[in-house]
């Protein structure tokens, strides 16, 4: 029992005054909810009321403010074209591959492995991005490529983000070799599908930075990213958990440089068709040395 109770707070709701109870119970100060004459009225002890009164004030001041809100997206318009791209350069390589239009065998030059690529072929981190040892490991990174990769074109244009994720995955592709054991094969797009899960995470993340929004809120699409990793880059008995992390960390750096003032400023210098060029220049070029 409060010793000489004082009302606080009066309502026709008892959820009104629960709440506000609330308020109070979090800073240490006793009250109770007493009915009377059809209403409800809070009450704390006599020697508290100037204190909970100056809660309540601060707790109502709260909540007329204005919910912070995010600004409408400014997404770019037909993004399903890299996604085509994508699914276009990966279906054309397997049949090649599977053809034998070359004398020499695709997986044999073109896959990441630590001796080629610690041999001096660097552009085997970027081969072996195209290359993929099954129907089933094909269809997977299709899929999965081209619905994150159209996200990531919607954000940043087609060519800036598929140049970043092309970047992204080679350059994930370069450090996993200098760490695995010398007997490592690698090939497949799965670095460059969570590079482009990282690499929207962290953009979406900075963006957020520049509003007042509260911490969790800041921070989704990074929790949402690390999640999508979890659960779709840790599954299957022989997935490469090592590739697909350090796919997302670099695409995460990349999508994080993208909207710092350097980094934005250095792609606004690129025009989209200029990207696009670069990015297929880059896989040209690999299989090219990978040929030779």
């Amino acid at each position: 029992m409060l010793i000489d109770p004082v009302v606080v707070y009066r309502s026709a709701r008892r959820a009104a005054c629960d709440e506000r109870a609330f308020v109070l119970t979090a800073v240490l100060i006793s009250n109770e909810i007493v009915e009377h004459d059809g209403q409800f009225a809070l009450c704390v002890g006599q020697r508290e009321a100037a204190h909970a009164a100056h809660h309540l004030h601060q707790y109502d001041e709260e909540r007329r403010r204005p919910r912070p809100t995010m600004p409408p997206l400014k997404l770019h318009a037909e993004a399903w074209r890299g996604a085509l791209a994508y699914v276009l350069v990966l279906i054309g390589i397997a049949i090649v591959a599977g053809q034998h239009w070359f004398t020499a065998d695709l997986f044999d030059v073109g896959a990441a492995s630590r001796s080629g690529i610690g041999a001096g072929q660097w552009w085997r981190a970027w081969t072996a991005l195209t290359l993929h040892w099954d129907l089933e490991h094909l269809f997977g990174n299709l899929g999965a490529g081209a619905l994150f990769g159209y996200f990531a074109a919607q954000q940043l244009g087609n060519g800036r983000a598929w140049l970043l994720i092309t970047l992204g995955a080679g350059i994930a592709n370069l450090i996993e070799a200098t760490v695995v054991s010398d007997g490592f094969v690698s090939a497949g797009a799965s670095t460059a599908v969570f590079a482009t899960v990282g690499l929207i995470a962290a953009h979406a993340w900075r963006q957020r930075r520049a509003f007042v929004l509260p911490g969790w809120r800041r921070i989704a699409p990074l929790i949402g990213g690390v999640m999508l990793l979890a659960w779709l880059g840790t599954a299957g008995e022989h997935t490469d958990v090592l590739s697909h992390g350090l796919g997302f960390l670099c695409g995460a750096a990349l999508g994080a440089l993208s909207v710092s003032k350097l980094g934005a400023a250095w792609l606004e210098r690129i025009p989209q068709r200029w990207a696009a060029g670069i990015a297929i220049g880059v896989l040209a070029l690999c299989w090219t040395l990978a040929l030779r």
